[in-house]
């Protein structure tokens, strides 16, 4: 008797426990739908009631789609979470990211997506304004054009580097080495690069861009590259970074959905991470105390702050602020070259145009240099077209509202907001033919090329690199790196894209192009043919 007396009681409390978990979960959805303090803005009623909207589609890669759908859908404020507004205007964008409008102004601080696992946060990461600025202060002279200038000759020496061996004629033993490694890195994206008459005929070039951008970065931030570039070799360590920042993006998953995390232990990726993880911080700080014991001898991103025996940086500091140097200067970078290509090889007329501008300019590549490249109007209209259209980051950059306006409406203290550069790149109430690359728009209104169907397009709404305090760093060093590359490319040789790249074939960018906390981008064939 008084066995079945507990296993009644057991049951009607595991009973209990159930109806109290149900009303629960059906209360709290209740109140977020109807009596939130965001219940009067619009947007998918599963982003309403839960977070599962939101890391559904920042996890099955579809976020960058998915927000620009929802916009088109429900307007220019949508509520992605519970707690979540995502914007899509000029004014907001001014409003989250700009400088406060008074001085005593509270400001949209980071939110807790910037919470960083390393123990010394790097100031990218600081969500505290006042140590963000403070941080932000110390590297400012390492980005400046000044600096850049003299950092010019490492930069060019990887790119000069980058073009001698997309052209060598001896490279198969390189790459047959370069595959026997990606296999044992458990890559199974093949690389093939296919040659005839001893020249590369047709390359995934992304590949080559990302070992060019590490190898550039990596000495800046190191002062020693990584290799890939010269030994036309996939680094491990490059491989390791990579897969460091796709995988790592679970972080906001997990806080989004804390009950994920229960399935972390189970999850290859997840253990994959840890191990990557630890390894590259040992890689870095290794690296670092190399590029500590050189001292400042050197202009690079840490020459300035290096000083003499008494006045040592911390090494773990340091290592923070390379780690987000390499995660922000490189893939990014390699994307937007990498979109620039697709796009111009699908507008044969546009390319036509660009290389006339850089062949008759120049005579011979090396008299390409940052301040060359600086002075040609459609070289850089293309450029700023094709960031509109693919800009560096996918993601939304979430900020924390003090309690103040965002383009007119009051945000309640505590709300996150976000603005969306891709789908403010891409909006209809600011560019005419929105989804189509014409660089003619950011052309000069004297050039013989604008056109004068692009007069109202608001160029204020491309904002690649952010703006106001928040605007990127590293955005001086980005636009010389594409200037100049892809100078180089035009100038030396001439393209043609593989029978299976364009709109509606095997590879497509716009079609196959994802977001997963960085873009994650198909492989892009393109065949280099050496100009006499």
């Amino acid at each position: 008797m008084v066995e079945q007396l507990s296993q009644i009681s057991g049951t009607r409390a595991c009973v209990l426990t159930l109806i109290s978990v149900l009303v629960f979960i059906i209360s709290k959805a209740t109140y977020n739908l109807y009596f939130h303090p965001l219940a009067k803005y619009p947007g998918p009623k599963l982003a309403a009631v839960s977070e599962i909207w939101f890391a559904r589609i920042w996890i099955n890669g579809s976020l960058a789609r998915s927000l620009q759908e929802a916009h088109a859908k429900y307007g220019d404020i949508v509520r992605i979470a519970p707690n979540d507004l995502d914007f899509v205007s000029v004014q907001a964008f001014r409003d989250i990211h700009g400088h406060a409008s008074k001085k005593d102004s509270a400001v949209f601080s980071k939110s807790e997506m910037y919470d960083s696992f390393d123990p010394v946060p790097a100031f990218a990461t600081m969500r505290d304004p006042k140590q963000h600025a403070e941080g932000r202060r110390k590297f400012a002279h390492a980005f400046s054009a000044t600096s850049l200038s003299r950092q010019s000759e490492y930069i060019m020496k990887y790119i000069d580097t980058f073009m001698r061996q997309i052209a060598n004629p001896s490279l198969v033993l390189i790459l047959l080495k370069a595959w026997r490694v990606k296999h044992e890195l458990c890559n199974f994206r093949l690389h093939i690069q296919i040659l005839e008459h001893g020249r590369i005929v047709e390359s995934n070039r992304l590949q080559w861009l990302n070992w060019l951008t590490f190898d550039i970065v990596g000495d800046l931030a190191f002062g020693d590259s990584f290799g890939a570039v010269e030994q036309a070799t996939p680094s491990p360590e490059i491989d390791r970074i990579i897969n460091i920042f796709f995988t790592g993006s679970l972080g906001e998953v997990f806080r989004r959905v804390p009950l994920a995390k229960l399935f972390a232990p189970f999850m290859p990726s997840v253990r994959k991470l840890f191990k990557d993880y630890n390894a590259h911080l040992d890689f870095a700080l290794q690296k670092v105390r190399k590029r500590i014991a050189r001292g400042n001898d050197r202009d690079d991103f840490f020459g300035h702050i290096i000083g003499d025996d008494s006045n040592k940086p911390n090494e773990l500091w340091l290592r923070a602020e390379a780690e987000i140097l390499l995660a922000a200067g490189t893939d990014t970078t390699a994307t937007s070259i990498g979109g620039m290509t697709y796009y111009l090889l699908q507008a044969p007329k546009t390319l036509e145009i660009l290389q006339k501008e850089i062949r008759t300019t120049f005579t011979d590549h090396s008299e390409i240099d940052e301040l060359s490249t600086q002075k040609l109007p459609y070289l850089n209209a293309v450029i700023e077209e094709a960031l509109r259209l693919t800009p560096p980051l996918p993601i939304n950059l979430p900020r924390t509202s003090p309690g103040g306006l965002v383009d007119g409406d009051f945000i309640p203290k505590g709300t996150t907001v976000t603005t969306h550069q891709y789908t403010m790149h891409r909006h209809p109430k600011y560019w005419t033919e929105p989804d189509e690359f014409h660089p003619e728009r950011f052309l000069p209104l004297s050039h013989p090329l604008y056109d004068t169907k692009f007069r109202n397009d608001n160029l204020e709404a491309s904002k690649p690199f952010l703006t106001g305090r928040h605007t990127c760093i590293g955005r001086n060093l980005a636009y010389l790196e594409l200037r100049i590359i892809l100078s180089k490319l035009v100038f030396l040789f001439d393209w043609e894209a593989t029978s299976t790249l364009g709109p509606g074939k095997d590879i497509d960018w716009k079609r196959d192009l994802s977001a997963k906390f960085m873009w994650v981008k198909p492989p892009l064939r393109v065949r280099y043919i050496p100009r006499s």
